[in-house]
């Protein structure tokens, strides 16, 4: 490490260089900023041990005199441009030392700041108060999301690595606090969902992301649990639950299904996997999975060219309903009054189908005059049809 970093000569007018107060190190460890009691925040180059740029405290029209520049906390953003600082005065801000965005806040009354602190992943930060009082932000919007109000001293704080939860040092003991806004705030935006269901008669939730992972998640109990993992990490398409809540059926990105069961016991639920099948169709890809109503071995999968019924464990191809090729989407549903029936819905129409063998049996509306349709594909009963309900 060269001696010339930090070994600064540079004399600011009002300031006094001394120890610095504060220090924090980049991630990627190629950048260090020092804070001061009585000189500016400058930002360090650990390559050529020389400053890169110093904060200089916009003014405001509001304020009688100059606002003191002199920060006592300090932390980095994970991506490395951007950093956070407490000054003297109690504001905090939030300062982009690549297009010199910046950001400051008041501090609340009698909630004086003593430390700030930004999670692992960059999602939130937290300001701790000298009265114990910790503040959880959204990042992007500095939006508060969660406090917590203790009485008790706190003389350290961090958050867990993966930001789940954090840490905090009263007296002689360490609490750990895995609120709910890091938990939900985690299941929306650590790995994209690429495929989501809910579960209609409990607080559940499935979500499927991009890289073959699938976890169901209680937003009552705050509770995860992992139900599968593609080897290949393709990404999860479609997720359906059964009607009663205890299976769950996700497709994977080359069109492969996996069933799982879900058993319910003294220590939460716990998922195996009871199926896995894979569906041949004319038509590369799954575009919707259905568990039919009343049974949860009775699945129904469809493409942009065909529709099936499959029975479970063992899995079985029951029966097949063709259809043209259409680019438009088309949705499966339960018909709400007829069980035995089904209907098929696209932005051109709506047809009903039998459950137990997926032939049409009337159309409900059609937009025959586009021309969409084949030549005879509809037979003229159906075209003239009144649809009863």
């Amino acid at each position: 490490m060269s001696q010339q970093l930090l070994n600064d000569i540079e004399s600011l007018e009002g300031t006094y260089l001394n120890s610095p107060v504060a220090l924090s190190i980049t991630p990627d460890g190629s950048k260090i900023a020092a804070a001061y009691r009585r000189f500016s925040l400058t930002i360090w180059s650990f390559d050529s041990a020389t400053p890169l740029v110093r904060l200089a405290r916009p003014e405001k029209a509001s304020q009688p005199s100059k606002p003191l520049p002199f920060v006592s906390k300090i932390s980095w953003h994970p991506g490395g441009d951007e950093i956070l600082g407490i000054f003297i005065s109690g504001h905090s801000f939030r300062w982009n030392i690549v297009d010199g965005a910046y950001q400051e806040h008041a501090p609340i009354p009698g909630q004086m700041p003593s430390d700030i602190i930004c999670s692992p992943d960059g999602l939130v930060y937290a300001i701790c108060g000298v009265r114990g009082t910790r503040r959880l932000f959204d990042y992007p919007s500095s939006m508060l999301i969660y406090q917590l109000n203790l009485d008790d001293l706190m003389t350290a704080f961090y958050f867990s690595h993966d930001g789940r939860k954090f840490d905090d040092i009263r007296g002689s003991y360490c609490a750990v606090w895995e609120p709910n806004a890091l938990m939900r705030l985690r299941m929306v935006d650590d790995d994209a969902a690429h495929s989501q269901a809910a579960e209609q008669s409990s607080h559940a939730v499935c979500f499927g992301n991009d890289e073959g992972a699938v976890e169901l998640f209680d937003y009552e109990a705050s509770e995860k649990l992992r139900l599968g993992q593609t080897a290949s990490q393709m990404s999860i398409e479609h997720l359906a639950w059964s009607e009663d809540g205890d299976r769950v059926c996700y497709a994977e990105l080359g069109g492969r299904l996996t069933v799982v069961q879900l058993d319910h016991g003294k220590k939460g639920r716990r998922a195996r996997r009871v199926e896995r099948l894979k569906p041949r169709f004319d038509t590369m890809g799954v575009t919707q999975i259905l568990f039919l109503p009343g049974s949860r071995n009775s699945l129904l999968v469809s493409s942009s060219s065909s529709v099936q019924r499959w029975s479970l464990e063992p899995a079985q191809l029951e029966t097949t309903w063709d259809y043209w090729q259409s680019q438009t989407s088309r949705q499966w549903i339960p018909h709400p009054r007829y069980p035995p029936n089904l209907l098929s819905i696209t932005p051109d129409g709506v047809s009903v189908h039998l459950r137990c063998s997926l032939e049409i049996i009337s159309v409900l509306w059609d937009d025959v005059g586009k021309g969409d349709h084949p030549p005879g594909s509809l037979p003229e009963s159906f075209i003239n049809h009144t649809p009863k309900l």
